[in-house]
């Protein structure tokens, strides 16, 4: 029996068939070519919506994208660093660590005396006990349009209890020992689903607006969305606790979200207004000293993050005592630090060392400041919040953006020690590959240093293997800083890319006379090389296409939106990549921000996605989204940069998003020889792109640096020609409320025809067909899909319409409601794919589509793929469909095929040669087939490549909304 052929991809488009001759050429969807009304276009985006939910397989539009658990799972079976064998090297393990300001303790002990109102409760062990039965009553600040209320409560040994937030939700359990919470002044009972012992977290939301809440116990939905308790209160001001001998409650916390209403990309601020672990904190006192009392501080592996508007004004003070057998055998003391954000003071048994001002990386010999047996290490860093003229508008109203301490290590180093090591791959060939090492060491010796450097390469993930490349060399080093270059040669080497990461360990050990070694400096690399040959995107001299949706951060829950934006838990990282890899992406573009100035430079984020295959635009903290350009530290880049260049998930460096000022041809070619020459003096092997957005350069110059947007000659600069220097902007060609003839006539528009706050770009061509750089749509797409507000009923952001809402306007005719948001979601899917597709036929070197997950504007932002709680919206799906490396549509973005309409097919390639076959189907929405179509034996080209097929014409002459569906299978 023959088997039947493999199916590569499928994919669909939807399509309304017209007899009139007024839809005959490229129909807009709505613009200068439309025939819709705007009742027939939203008439079509519902089905669009119905049959995209049967293609995809998620009926209820609820489908998760990556649960958080799984990116746990997948983090343990990451490898860690690994670590030098012969370096002594401290510090590396837990921390202590506390946030505290002036008072704390005088506060909190205040707060907590509120508590003591009867002699019924008593604070024993840090929790609040009811002695024998009674009640308690606690005055909260007044809310009134939505909050969330979480207590820890010993639900299961307690005999019996209520707790009342006012009367809008009651929850309990009466004296029979069953639960309830209470709705329109009924009890409803519920058994819960665990019998956990000790206490038990129950959360509640209250929603004003709707008079509802919702109840959970161990994060499990109990009440969904209920009428209060008594659904005639307007505000809770009074929590009511009653409770049996023995009722004991922990860890109240009580977060209020007010209303704003002056600008729609600040719709609602976060509050706490109760919190209390019913302990009081002991003074900071003098904390930076050895024989400071530390038992009442946590314990965490860095980077330890402080922040958010719950912790607003509290410094995060780190301790951490290590003991020196010997001090006197080291000349050297290095410490280290990834970062301190935004600034913050290193102290040594009680001496203050530096004091840091930013950012960046920190590496500073301690070794004075030490002595033999126990040290202390103690680190202040100073809380932050957005200034005023730094808000974004793309951010949480929480403007205390977590403050963190990065990654930090001591490096106890003798006289003779390798001091950096860079490596990247020079050229690769069908055999071998040549792999460049750079090392420097240094020599702090009175006399020559005399020995031996051993380098050696050897495959280290997903599975480690024997040494493959090796190479000792003599060394006869005076005392001072050497750079030594050495070349390997690899054999059949494993390459990295995106779909398979493989990764190679490069050690390198400093010999002494005898053959000893007294110091080694391990760092892990993949084998790959990045160009523009021929002004394509090539990764090891193949054409790619790079699909990297931008990473703002804002991630759930709204509690920690501010704190996790720049440095999250590991699993979140994790999880936001899987995302990209689910939907067929293969990179991130970097984005996140606070304001108006300052990135991250997370080395996490690269180690990563080292292993888990995933292509970086990286920013470092020296990125700058707007303003003048200038305002870029380009020192602090160049360090950033260099912190995290052994990673060959990097491949593009890009220092700013849109700057604004750029002062001419003049301005231009001064701030590019300023980020150029800097990264290119550290890492010659990627690509470099100053700007995400070169339409913000207004008179920009085309490819060649001849002439400008205005028509001046202009006298070219090499820097703008630079080897390095790659070429891309963002172009949102159906965002801003763009009509659909801005995508058809795209990049050849008239004046009236623009995106919003897009100026006329004569050269967009020029970029796209230049021969020896690559061009990048580094931000595709501004459209808009609601999410599934289903699925975030009685949270702060449930319908609340976001500053985007009038986009609708300009791309559909009028603004969709909330009843309409799976119309919503088909037009943001139907737009990101019919833009995704004409990007590839264009032949763009990448896209990113801005952004990934929800979250900014205090998770009202609808432009991302997924929703604020991690659920795929139907634009995730459509770019999963655009995405796969074989893929095959229509060759134009005609909506309306009239009588004289053609159909044709064009299937799109990345990657090896190979022999295809296509079948197009003409479906109903329902997805009942009326008709079929078959290619055979379709030859595609290796690379990068375009097929267009013969023209066809279906012959059913139906009129009204259809899909074409085009399935591609492998020719046998």
């Amino acid at each position: 029996m023959e088997m039947p052929a493999q199916m590569i991809s499928k994919s669909f488009e939807m399509r309304a068939f017209s007899k009139s001759l007024a839809t005959d050429g490229e129909t807009d969807f709505k613009g200068k070519t439309e025939t819709f009304t705007t009742k027939e276009r939203v008439a079509f985006l519902n089905d669009y919506a119905n049959y995209g939910k049967l293609f995809w397989d998620d009926k209820k539009l609820n489908k998760e994208v990556y649960p958080l658990e799984n990116a746990q799972k997948l983090l343990k079976n990451l490898k860690p660093r690994p670590v030098s064998k012969v370096r002594n090297r401290l510090l590396t393990d837990e921390w202590l660590y506390k946030g505290y300001k002036a008072n704390k303790e005088i506060k909190e002990a205040e707060e907590l005396n509120k508590w003591k109102s009867t002699e019924d409760i008593q604070i024993e062990n840090s929790e609040l006990v009811f002695v024998k039965e009674g009640e308690l009553t606690r005055a909260v600040d007044t809310q009134n349009w939505r909050c969330r209320f979480e207590v820890d409560i010993d639900l299961f040994q307690s005999k019996s209890f209520s707790l009342s937030l006012d009367n809008c939700a009651e929850i309990g359990k009466d004296t029979s020992g069953k639960y309830y919470y209470v709705v329109n002044g009924k009890k409803v009972y519920f058994t819960p689903k665990s019998n956990a012992s000790g206490l038990i977290p129950v959360k509640i939301d209250l929603d004003f607006t709707t008079h509802r809440y919702n109840l959970y116990i161990e994060d499990r939905l109990i009440a969904d969305y209920t009428a209060f308790s008594d659904s005639t209160q307007n505000a809770f001001s009074t929590l009511v606790i009653k409770g049996q001998k023995g009722l004991k409650i922990d860890n109240i916390l009580g977060i209020g979200y007010k209303k704003l209403d002056a600008d729609a990309h600040y719709p609602f601020e976060i509050n706490t207004f109760i919190d209390e672990d019913f302990s009081v904190s002991k003074a900071i006192g003098d904390w930076n000293s050895l024989a400071y009392d530390d038992s009442d501080w946590q314990s965490n592996k860095l980077p330890v993050v402080h922040g958010g508007e719950r912790y607003k004004g509290e410094d995060l003070y780190l301790r951490k005592t290590i003991n020196i057998k010997n001090i006197k055998e080291y000349k050297t003391a290095n410490l280290y630090i990834e970062s301190l954000t935004p600034s913050g003071i290193v102290y040594v048994n009680g001496v203050t060392v530096e004091v840091i001002h930013d950012a960046g990386p920190v590496n500073i010999d301690i070794s004075k400041y030490l002595r033999s047996g126990n040290n202390l290490i103690a680190i202040k860093v100073d809380a932050y919040q957005v200034a005023p003229d730094q808000i974004m508008t793309h951010t949480s109203t929480d403007v205390h953006t977590g403050w963190f301490a990065g990654r930090i290590h001591l490096d106890l180093l003798k006289n003779a020690y390798i001091k950096d090591v860079f490596t990247y791959t020079d050229s690769i060939s069908d055999t071998q590959a040549e792999q460049i090492i750079k090392v420097t060491y240094r020599n702090l010796n009175e006399d020559r240093f005399k020995g031996k450097l051993r380098i050696s390469m050897a495959p280290w993930f997903p599975n480690e293997g024997n040494v493959v490349a090796f190479k000792e060399i003599s060394l006869n080093a005076i005392p001072i800083d050497k750079l030594n270059i050495t070349k390997l040669i690899i054999e059949n080497a494993k390459l990295w890319t995106a779909d398979d990461p493989q990764l190679y360990l490069v050690k390198t050990e400093l010999l002494n006379e005898k053959g000893e070694v007294i110091d080694d400096y391990v760092v892990t690399t993949g084998i790959r090389t990045i160009s523009q040959q021929g002004g394509t995107f090539q990764i090891n001299n193949k054409p790619e296409f790079l699909k990297a949706p931008l990473l703002f951060g804002n991630r759930a829950p709204l509690e920690k939106i501010a704190q996790w934006d720049k440095c999250p838990p590991l699993e979140y990282l994790v999880q936001e990549m899987m995302m990209v890899k689910n939907m067929n992406g293969n990179g991130i573009r970097m984005s996140v921000h606070d304001s108006k100035t300052g990135g991250i430079n997370d080395p996490r984020i690269a180690e990563l996605a080292d292993q888990l295959g995933l292509m970086l635009i990286w920013q470092t903290s020296a990125w700058i989204r707007q303003g003048n350009v200038f305002n870029i530290d380009f020192e602090r880049f160049q360090a950033d940069a260099k912190v995290v260049r052994n990673h060959p998930s990097i491949i593009i460096w890009q220092s700013a998003n849109h700057p604004y000022s750029w002062y001419g041809w003049e301005g231009i070619t001064t701030t590019y020889k300023k980020i150029y020459e800097p990264i290119v003096a550290i890492d010659s092997s990627r690509l470099i792109s100053p700007s995400a957005d070169m339409r913000i350069m207004y008179d920009i110059p085309n490819d060649e640096g001849t002439k400008d947007n205005s028509g001046n000659i202009l006298t070219p600069d090499p820097i703008w020609t630079a080897p390095l220097i790659t070429r891309g902007s963002m172009d949102y060609i159906g965002g801003y409320g763009a009509e659909w003839t801005t995508l058809r006539k795209w990049p050849f528009l008239e004046k009236d025809e623009r995106p919003l706050y897009y100026e006329t770009n004569e050269f967009q061509t020029s970029f796209l067909n230049s021969r020896d750089r690559a061009y990048f749509n580094f931000e595709q797409d501004e459209s808009i899909g609601q999410p599934n507000w289903s699925l975030s009923k009685g949270k702060p952001w449930y319908h609340v319409p976001s500053y985007e809402w009038d986009y609708d306007i300009g791309s559909i005719g009028r603004r969709l409601e909330f009843n309409e948001w799976e119309a919503s979601q088909a037009w943001q899917a139907l737009i990101a794919y019919e833009t995704l597709k004409k990007n590839r036929l264009m032949d763009y070197d990448g896209i990113s589509w801005c952004n990934l997950r929800g979250g900014p504007n205090t998770a009202t932002y609808q432009k991302p793929l997924i929703d604020y709680l991690g659920f795929a919206k139907l634009a995730y799906h459509s770019h999963n469909m655009g995405f796969q490396d074989i893929v095959a549509g229509s060759d134009n973005v005609d909506v309306v095929y009239g009588p004289n309409d053609m159909i044709t097919p064009v299937i799109m390639n990345i990657g090896e040669a190979r022999k295809v076959n296509l079948t197009v189907q003409l479906k109903t929405p329902n997805g009942k087939i009326v008709e079929t179509k078959k290619f055979s034996n379709i030859s595609l080209e290796q690379g990068r490549s375009i097929n267009k097929l013969k023209p066809f014409r279906f012959s059913s002459k139906r009129t009204g909304n259809y899909v074409v569906e085009y399935i591609v299978y492998e020719s046998k």
